[in-house]
């Protein structure tokens, strides 16, 4: 909170009537924060472009405080991320933003930069891997984007979540093997 001003989700949040559940769950909001931002920064062209998906994303989460049972809210939430960053691709396709160059911008322009139909094939890959994460067990997401997003190591996932590390390895080696079987892939799966 720079400046003193309160996030709008925050200031959403407040206004719920304080109960247990709903102290649970601004403190999953703030939890999450940061880890969402890191998740939508590989996802967006820019850092103010992931912030404003962050803020929206869990404004959005919001609606679904009542309805949804806290171990359902992680999963929730990223696919709410996910719609959110869609939503902004569209957008900027539909303006057509990303043609849209001034003459300083243009030495920055990498001439290395994938093409067009290169980052629709990168953008349905993730899209890919990101739906098969979300079929895993809450437990099995949480470890793999704590090691794979986060980039935390295994040892600091097992401290983290309170288990062992060959646990740890147990819950990576089952979500590398769905990603596999699902993306259709033999060997290792790296990132």
């Amino acid at each position: 909170m720079t400046n003193g001003i309160q996030p709008a989700w925050i200031s959403a949040v407040a206004e719920a009537a304080a109960s247990p559940l709903n102290e649970r769950f601004e403190a999953f909001l703030r939890d999450e924060r940061e880890a969402l931002l890191k998740f939508l920064l590989t996802r967006l062209p820019t850092d103010e472009d992931a912030q404003d998906a962050v803020q929206e994303s869990l404004i959005r989460m919001i609606r679904y405080r009542d309805s949804e049972p806290p171990e359902a809210w992680k999963r929730l939430l990223y696919r709410i991320a996910v719609n959110v960053a869609n939503d902004q691709h569209r957008y900027a396709r539909s303006r057509h933003a990303a043609e849209h160059v001034t003459d300083d911008s243009l030495d920055a322009v990498p001439t290395d930069a994938p093409g067009h139909d290169e980052q629709l094939v990168q953008q349905q890959e993730l899209d890919a891997v990101i739906e098969v994460i979300l079929t895993l067990s809450p437990r099995c997401q949480e470890i793999f984007l704590l090691n794979r997003v986060q980039g935390m190591t295994y040892v600091q996932v097992a401290e983290t979540c309170g288990i062992s590390t060959k646990a740890v390895e147990k819950h990576m080696a089952n979500a590398l093997a769905a990603l596999r079987r699902q993306l259709g892939r033999p060997g290792p799966i790296t990132s």
